[in-house]
């Protein structure tokens, strides 16, 4: 078995990965039952897809993960808790391959045809990163396509409960990046400790001329939207939102926004 740990931060050197082939992270908050059934899942549907597995280990408990025949683990052990930005960009710093994924450990349905899907997708010219459909656990469609996040579009979406009409962005449960793109837009922008982050590199990504496009795979996300029943988890909600609408990047979209390629587009 391929097995690696280290502290944050500390790249572990690896052969090298095919062309084509993906670096998957995620994230853990004490999740190792969910890593666990993740990296099972994965090791089931790899293929040949996946050329290494980041797993961050931002709070405990730090259990026993096991290593892989089919790819490499490695992981990553905070001193102290970071950030979803500061984790992921940290991991890519471990990447092998041409493809960054980012998946959230409360995924299910990982499939050959989904990694196939999302390189076939995000392999295409112009593309800043591809996603699958993402379902509910009941099977509903979940909302993580979403549009521009406004004052005025939030009332829009959550007092009128008008459905949204445009993508601007998308959640990242499930991302797959080219490297190229992830190394020429930057990661994440760290100052967002929580929530927005995504948001705020979909917008850097569409202002460099790229589109966020899906792909023609499904996958269920337990999604947990703990701002909607944590103080804390909503204050950090809404500083990220304050961020974004102090920033240059949120402006100059919301000008040019209608002259950009448009997004989200299923890809065969």
């Amino acid at each position: 078995m391929s097995q690696s740990r280290s502290a944050a931060g500390e790249p572990e050197v690896c052969a090298g990965a095919a062309a084509g082939q993906i670096t998957i992270s995620v994230v853990s908050h004490g999740h190792d039952d969910d890593v666990r059934r993740l990296l099972d899942e994965i090791s089931q549907s790899a293929q040949g897809w996946v050329a290494r597995v980041v797993v961050t280990h931002n709070l405990p408990p730090i259990g026993d993960i096991p290593g892989c025949d089919r790819f490499e683990v490695v992981q990553l052990v905070n001193t102290r808790p970071q950030g979803f930005a500061r984790n992921h960009n940290l991991a890519f710093e471990h990447c092998v391959g041409d493809f960054f994924c980012i998946l959230n450990p409360d995924v299910h349905g990982t499939t050959p045809e989904l990694w196939s899907a999302l390189v076939r997708t995000a392999s295409l010219p112009g593309v800043a990163c591809a996603y699958p459909e993402l379902h509910n656990p009941d099977g509903s469609q979940q909302d993580h396509e979403r549009a521009l996040l406004t004052p005025w579009g939030l009332w829009w979406r959550r007092a009128m409960r008008r459905p949204e009409t445009r993508v601007d962005w998308v959640s990242a449960a499930c991302w797959v990046v080219p490297a190229s793109v992830w190394r020429s837009i930057g990661g994440f922008d760290e100052g967002f400790r929580m929530y927005v982050e995504d948001a705020q590199w979909c917008l850097r990504a569409q202002i460099a001329g790229l589109r966020l496009a899906r792909a023609q795979a499904a996958l269920t996300h337990r999604a947990h939207r703990a701002s909607r029943s944590s103080l804390e988890y909503l204050g950090w909600h809404l500083f990220s939102l304050l961020r974004l609408w102090s920033q240059p990047v949120f402006y100059r979209y919301l000008l040019f926004r209608d002259r950009l390629p448009v997004s989200a587009k299923s890809e065969a």
